[in-house]
């Protein structure tokens, strides 16, 4: 009996040490899972109000690729008018809107990449969130690209015909309070290739302006479904 007794206590001992063990090594994990979707939730956070500073950019970036186009289309339906009763300045000024405004989006997808690298992304309970920042940031290496062949492939021609055919006129307002504004200087009426390569950059702005708003109505949708991952948690 004395035997039994003494095998009962400590069987009774090392249950319990085994107990608070185990216990110990639950809130552990737990405290270490709960920082951890502290973390999650200050990243999507942040992202969140990135996406939403981005998205006055956005709308910005929008207006100057919109008033690309109303100066191209000027150039490309009025400018035999505009040439023909000398609104040199007028030629000038559409001449440098269509040629020089565009855009360039410099990504601020620093938070995104510090949440998926470090595997926080697999906390996100709810999974539609993943799926919208991995789209999004993806449509913005396509808005990248339309702004890359505007900026490679159309400009530099505009810019060269721009310096042959106008002259500064330091008595205009600037645009944006930098650039200097121009008049239309060449005696001869703009050609129909300058015309016709201006349209295929409209193109490329219409295009812009079309993927942008796009992605504006989905990141109002990533925002609402952010707020659903944190207020979930909370």
């Amino acid at each position: 009996m004395k035997l039994k007794s003494i095998i009962s206590k400590y069987s009774i001992e090392f249950f319990v040490i085994l107990f608070s063990i185990s216990v110990s090594f639950y809130l552990e994990k737990r405290r270490a899972l709960t920082y951890k979707e502290k973390l999650k939730n200050e990243s999507l956070s942040k992202i969140k109000q990135n996406i939403l500073f981005a998205d006055e950019d956005f709308r910005y970036n929008i207006s100057i690729h919109k008033d690309a186009i109303e100066s191209i289309n000027s150039l490309y339906f009025r400018s035999d008018s505009l040439f023909n009763n000398r609104m040199n300045d007028s030629l000038g000024y559409y001449l440098h809107v269509a040629t020089n405004y565009t855009t360039i989006l410099v990504d601020n997808d620093e938070e995104y990449e510090t949440i998926k690298n470090s595997g926080l992304i697999e906390l996100i309970e709810n999974k539609k969130v993943i799926e919208l920042l991995q789209n999004k940031y993806s449509n913005h290496k396509f808005i990248k690209s339309i702004e890359e062949i505007i900026l490679r492939d159309m400009i530099p021609e505009f810019k060269d015909f721009l310096s042959r055919h106008t002259k500064y006129d330091f008595n205009k307002p600037k645009h944006f309070g930098i650039w200097e504004g121009k008049n239309y200087s060449s005696k001869n009426r703009i050609p129909d290739y300058i015309l016709e390569k201006l349209m295929d950059k409209s193109q490329l702005h219409k295009q812009y302006v079309m993927v942008v708003n796009n992605q504006l109505k989905r990141d109002s949708i990533i925002i609402e479904e952010i707020n659903k991952e944190i207020s979930f948690d909370n």
